[in-house]
């Protein structure tokens, strides 16, 4: 039995909030790293930050070096709505910030 499973076998025993919250969870990894990997296959630099939002996009050339715009991505699945700091991010970076959902 992996870590996951377990984590659903605890939430179970405790409550269904618990089991909800360990389903989110797990959608919203899933849904960074579908989203993380199109713009990489499509030939972007993506680079994971701390804060804000879940990472930056830069665009490149064929050579992949970096030509200059910078996508700042908060990807959200279900009915997650953006926290504080990424509604003060997105009113920062204006048409930069993308907020992407993925399902």
């Amino acid at each position: 039995m992996n870590s996951f499973d377990k984590e659903i076998v605890n939430a179970l025993k405790k409550n269904k909030k618990r089991l909800r919250l360990v389903l989110n969870k797990s959608d919203g990894g899933l849904g960074e790293q579908l989203v993380f990997g199109d713009y990489i296959a499509k030939g972007f630099i993506v680079k994971r930050v701390p804060k804000g939002q879940d990472f930056i996009v830069l665009e490149t050339n064929d050579l992949m070096e970096e030509t200059g715009r910078k996508l700042y991505v908060e990807v959200k699945t279900g009915k997650s709505q953006l926290s504080r700091l990424q509604k003060l991010r997105k009113k920062e970076k204006g048409k930069d910030f993308i907020v992407i959902r993925p399902f």
